[in-house]
């Protein structure tokens, strides 16, 4: 979702939703460790457009705000699952 609130010819404030799924795969000792997260983003930006021949050129400076929906880590002994903002336990944690 994303909205577009023009300030002059060349400014405009784009607040946006965003669903991210971010990701990654390592192996270690013969063993294949992954992640899978999801995320809920809020980035607001001002955007400079810039006339460039027959289009235009946009220029984007802001922040971003982000919520960890859950995710999945599998590797190792054990899956664990990632609810929230909770951090992945260690295998001691979990006794």
């Amino acid at each position: 979702i994303m909205f577009n609130a023009r300030l002059g010819d060349y400014v405009s404030l784009r607040p946006e939703v965003l669903y991210v799924q971010r990701g990654m795969k390592l192996e270690d000792e013969g063993i294949t460790y992954t992640a899978r997260l999801h995320y809920l983003e809020v980035p607001f930006n001002v955007v400079g457009t810039i006339p460039a021949g027959p289009g235009k050129a946009e220029i984007f400076a802001g922040a971003s705000a982000g919520y960890l929906l859950g995710g999945k880590i599998t590797g190792g002994e054990e899956d664990q699952k990632i609810k929230g903002e909770d951090l992945p336990k260690t295998p001691e944690e979990n006794t």
